[in-house]
């Protein structure tokens, strides 16, 4: 299997789904790693480090991941899943000063392809 090339941003797998961002991004906080396509993205380093936002990404299998975590809350909570909860933005991440930082290219357009 070939290694991801590109991720989508929680704003965009939230336009994906059809669910409110907030919710998703609580529910990968609190369910997905990294190796499950789950990714925090740093997009500005002209703060400090102690002030550090990062962004939740996925790849196309954390989409999926994602899709199965939606699918049991709705279970479990009786087909309402994200009912009352409101749209956010990125989380905080504290880094330290010497971590590297991976960058990712912008992509115009989706390509996030349905299985």
């Amino acid at each position: 299997m070939a290694a991801p090339s590109l991720v989508y941003t929680i704003s965009c797998v939230a336009k994906i789904l059809g669910e409110p961002e907030d919710w998703l991004d609580e529910l990968a906080n609190m369910n997905l790693e990294p190796e499950d396509g789950c990714l925090g993205i740093i997009d500005d380093l002209d703060v400090h480090a102690e002030q550090l936002v990062s962004v939740t990404a996925f790849t196309d299998a954390g989409i999926e991941a994602l899709k199965e975590l939606v699918a049991e809350a709705r279970r479990q909570s009786g087909g309402t899943g994200s009912a009352g909860k409101r749209r956010g933005s990125g989380r905080r991440m504290h880094a330290p000063a010497d971590q590297g930082v991976i960058a990712f290219p912008t992509i115009g357009q989706s390509i996030y392809r349905s299985r």
